[in-house]
C-alpha cells in the first residue's frame, strides 16, 4: 500500500510542476495568428489570403527566445514555440507597411541553418502543393510583413514559408475526377430509385395476388433476377439494417454489437482530439496542460482499444469457419486454395466499394464542402494524396507506406485484411491438419508478446503511440517510428485475432465452459454478486489504461528493457481481458451489463461502426476546416465537438449503409453464391453473414 501511495503521490506532484507558468507564458508569441478574413473579402477590392509557415531565428541574447526554447524543450507535453503560423490578407500588409517607419531587419533564410523539422513540414507542403510556385515577389512581400510586427514585439526575426495562398478572383475549373464522382452519384440514386420501384411494384402483386403472405416470406423465395433487381430497393436494406437478429447463435451474439459501437465512440473521440491539436488555437496552453494531467492517460493510452475490434473480427471468422466447415482432413490442396480465394476475395469487395468511395470523396468532392483561411490546409493533403497514391488504400498496404497517405484511419482496415488473410490460412491449415493446432497456436502466442517487444528495444520506440502536441500538428504524423514500426504492423497485432480464435474455441468446443456456464446460470440475477463482478471489471479494465502512466513520459531514445517489456505486454495482455468479457458476456454474465450490451439501439448502431470508421475523419475535417478564426479551447466546447462528430458520424453512415454499402453487398453476395456454388451453406449460416461483413 505504501508503494501504491508513494506513486499517486509522485503522479500528482509531476501535474502539478507541470502546470504552466502562465506569466511567463504571455510573453510568448502566439503560436497562431491571423488577420479577419472577412475584411479581406469585404473590401472594394476582394484581397489575396495566404497561410504562412514561420520559424524563430534563434538568438541566445534575447529572454524571449531563452523562454521559448525552454518551453519547447519539453516535447511530450508542449508545442514547438518556435514554429509559427500566420494568415496574412495582403490588402491588410499593404496598409500596415505603408503607414509604417519601422524598419526591418533583413532576413538572410538562405546563410541560416533551419531546423531538420522545420525543413520537414515545408518539404511536406511543397508535396502537397507542388514547387512553390507563388511569385518571389509575393514572398518576399509577406516575409516582410509578418517581420513587421513580430520584431517590433519582439525583436526576433522569422524566417518563412507560404503554404497557400487564396485568390478570390481565381475560379478553379472542375478537375475530371470530379465530374466522375457526380457522374457516380448520380448513378447511384437512379439505381436506388429504380430498384426500390421496382420491388414496390413487386410487393404490391404479390399482395394483390397472396394477401395472406408476409413481405420476408416473398423475399425468401425470390428468384435470382429478383434479387439482382432488388439489390438496391432502400426499402429492403432499411429493413435489413434494422432487423433482429434470428437464429440462436446469432441472438447470443447482440451484444458484440454494443462492443463495436463502444470501440468505435472513443476512436473518435481520440481522433477529435487529435484533429484538435493540429487546428490554430487560441489558446494553446489548454492542450498543454491538460497532457500532464494524470486522467489524459484514459486517451493516450487508448490506442489500444483497436484490439477489440481484432478480438471480434478472429472470434465471428472462427465460428462461421467451424460452422460451414469447408475444410476437412480429406480435402485437397487445391479446394484449401480455392476456400481460401473465396473467403478472401469475398471479404476484400465487400470491403473496397466503400473505401473507394471515400478515396474518390476525398480526392474530388472533400474541397467543396467548405471555405476559409484554414479549409485549404485541412482538405488539400487528403485532395492531393488520394489522387496520386490511392492505390496504397485499395491494395491494402497503406499500414506499411504511411508517409504522404491519405485517410490515415483506413491504416486499420489494411491491418485487419492482411491479419485476416493470415489466420484464414492458419485455420485451412489446423483444420486439414488438427495435430498442428497447438503448436501454431503457440508459436503465435510466442511471436505475438515477442515481435513488439524486441522491435521496440532495438529500434529504442516508445512504448505504444502517444498524443504529443507535434506528432500530428500538421496534418501528417511527425517522429512516428513507433507508430509505423510496431503500431500499425499486422505482425505486432497477432494477439487480438490469436485471442479471438481461442475464445471461439472453448465458445463452441470446451465441455469445461459448458459446465461453467451451466453452474454460473443460477447467479445471474444475483446482484450481490453482479455488481461487483462489474465494478472488478471496470477497474482492471481502467486499471489497463493507467498502466501508461509508468512509461508515457519515458524518453524512449535512451532504451530501456521495461518499456520493451511493456510493449510486448500491454496490448496482448489487452486482448486477454477483452477475450474475458466477450466470454463473460456469452455466459449471459455481466447482470446491468449485458442487458445493456442487449439493447436494440445497439444493433442498429452496431452495424454502422464500419461506415462510422471511414467517414469520421473526412467530418472531422469539414468540422474544424469550415472556422474562419482561431478556436478557444474549454472542456465543453470539447465535448461538443466530440459529440457532434459522432451525430454527424451516425448520421452520414445511416444513409452510406442503406444506399451503397447494403446494395453492393448484396449484388457480391449474389455473385459469389453463383460463382461458389454454396447455396446450401449460405442458407444455414445467413445469421453469420451480417456479423461478420468487416472488421468493424
Amino acid at each position: 500500500m505504501s508503494w501504491l501511495n508513494i506513486t499517486l503521490h509522485l503522479i500528482l506532484l509531476e501535474s502539478v510542476l507541470g502546470q504552466t507558468n502562465l506569466t511567463s507564458y504571455v510573453k510568448l508569441p502566439p503560436l497562431y495568428n491571423f488577420h479577419t478574413y472577412e475584411d479581406g473579402l469585404s473590401s472594394p477590392s476582394p484581397s489575396t489570403y495566404c497561410m504562412v509557415f514561420a520559424n524563430i531565428k534563434p538568438d541566445n541574447r534575447s529572454e524571449v527566445w531563452q523562454s521559448i526554447e525552454n518551453f519547447s524543450e519539453d516535447t511530450h507535453h508542449r508545442f514547438r514555440h518556435d514554429y509559427l503560423v500566420f494568415g496574412l490578407s495582403v490588402a491588410k500588409c499593404k496598409e500596415l507597411l505603408l503607414n509604417t517607419t519601422t524598419k526591418i531587419l533583413p532576413n538572410e533564410v538562405i546563410k541560416t541553418k533551419v531546423p531538420s523539422t522545420y525543413q520537414e513540414v515545408i518539404d511536406y507542403y511543397t508535396r502537397i502543393y507542388g514547387y512553390n510556385v507563388y511569385d518571389q515577389n509575393l514572398n518576399n512581400f509577406l516575409d516582410t510583413c509578418v517581420n513587421h510586427e513580430f520584431q517590433r514585439n519582439y525583436n526576433l526575426t522569422l524566417t518563412t514559408f507560404v503554404e497557400y495562398c487564396n485568390d478570390p478572383k481565381k475560379i478553379e475549373p472542375k478537375a475530371n475526377i470530379e465530374i466522375v464522382a457526380f457522374a457516380l452519384l448520380a448513378l447511384l440514386i437512379v439505381l436506388n430509385a429504380l430498384s426500390s420501384a421496382y420491388d414496390y411494384n413487386l410487393k404490391y402483386y404479390n399482395d394483390l395476388e397472396n394477401p395472406q403472405r408476409g413481405h420476408r416470406d416473398t423475399e425468401k423465395c425470390d428468384s435470382l433476377e429478383t434479387q439482382i433487381l432488388t439489390s438496391f430497393s432502400v426499402g429492403r436494406n432499411f429493413n435489413k439494417l434494422l432487423a433482429k437478429s434470428t437464429g440462436g447463435d446469432a441472438s447470443e451474439l447482440d451484444f458484440t454489437y454494443f462492443f463495436r459501437f463502444f470501440t468505435i465512440f472513443f476512436v473518435i473521440w481520440g481522433h477529435t482530439l487529435m484533429v484538435i491539436t493540429a487546428f490554430p488555437l487560441e489558446n494553446p496552453v489548454f492542450i498543454e496542460n491538460h497532457l500532464y494531467r494524470p486522467e489524459t492517460i484514459i486517451f493516450q493510452n487508448g490506442s489500444t482499444l483497436i484490439q477489440i475490434f481484432f478480438v471480434l473480427t478472429a472470434f465471428l471468422l472462427k465460428l462461421k469457419f467451424d460452422k460451414l466447415k469447408p475444410i476437412t482432413t480429406i480435402t485437397t490442396y487445391t479446394e484449401c486454395f480455392l476456400v481460401y480465394l473465396k473467403v478472401f476475395f469475398q471479404r476484400y469487395f465487400r470491403i473496397l466499394p466503400s473505401l473507394a468511395l471515400l478515396l474518390l470523396f476525398n480526392s474530388s468532392l472533400l474541397k467543396n464542402f467548405g471555405d476559409g483561411p484554414f479549409w485549404r490546409h485541412m482538405v488539400e493533403g487528403e485532395r492531393t494524396f488520394c489522387t496520386k497514391y490511392w492505390w496504397k488504400n485499395v491494395f491494402m498496404i497503406n499500414n506499411f507506406m504511411m508517409e504522404d497517405s491519405c485517410a490515415h484511419q483506413t491504416w486499420y482496415l489494411a491491418t485487419d485484411s492482411q491479419l485476416f488473410e493470415l489466420y484464414v490460412i492458419v485455420l485451412i491449415i489446423t483444420s486439414k491438419y488438427p495435430f498442428t493446432k497447438k503448436s501454431i497456436y503457440a508459436l503465435l502466442g510466442s511471436l505475438a508478446f515477442i515481435v513488439p517487444g524486441v522491435l521496440t528495444y532495438i529500434y529504442r520506440l516508445d512504448a505504444s503511440t502517444y498524443l504529443r502536441p507535434e506528432y500530428y500538428r500538421y496534418l501528417y504524423f511527425q517522429n512516428a517510428d513507433t507508430l509505423q514500426i510496431t503500431y500499425n504492423p499486422f505482425y505486432c497485432n497477432l494477439g487480438g485475432y490469436l485471442v479471438g480464435i481461442i475464445c471461439a474455441e472453448i465458445y463452441t468446443k470446451s465441455v469445461r465452459y459448458r459446465d461453467l456456464t451451466t453452474s454460473l446460470a443460477k447467479y445471474r440475477t444475483v446482484q450481490k454478486i453482479q455488481i461487483p463482478f462489474i465494478i472488478s471489471v471496470l477497474s482492471v479494465g481502467f486499471g489497463l489504461l493507467f498502466t501508461g502512466l509508468f512509461v508515457v513520459n519515458r524518453n524512449s531514445k535512451d532504451g530501456s528493457i521495461w518499456v520493451a517489456l511493456y510493449a510486448a505486454c500491454y496490448r496482448n495482455i489487452w486482448a486477454i481481458f477483452s477475450g474475458f468479457v466477450l466470454m463473460s458476456m456469452l455466459s449471459k454474465f455481466g447482470g446491468l451489463a449485458y442487458d445493456i450490451s442487449n439493447c436494440g439501439i445497439f444493433r442498429l448502431l452496431g452495424r454502422l461502426t464500419f461506415q462510422m470508421y471511414l467517414w469520421h475523419v473526412p467530418i472531422l475535417r469539414i468540422l474544424f476546416g469550415s472556422h474562419r478564426h482561431p478556436i478557444y479551447l474549454n472542456q465543453f466546447y470539447v465535448f461538443c465537438q466530440i459529440i457532434l462528430a459522432i451525430i454527424l458520424s451516425i448520421s452520414f453512415a445511416f444513409v452510406l449503409t442503406i444506399f451503397v454499402e447494403y446494395p453492393i453487398g448484396n449484388v457480391i453476395n449474389i455473385f459469389f453464391k453463383r460463382a461458389f456454388n454454396v447455396n446450401k451453406l449460405h442458407a444455414e449460416n445467413k445469421q453469420f453473414n451480417e456479423m461478420n461483413r468487416y472488421t468493424t
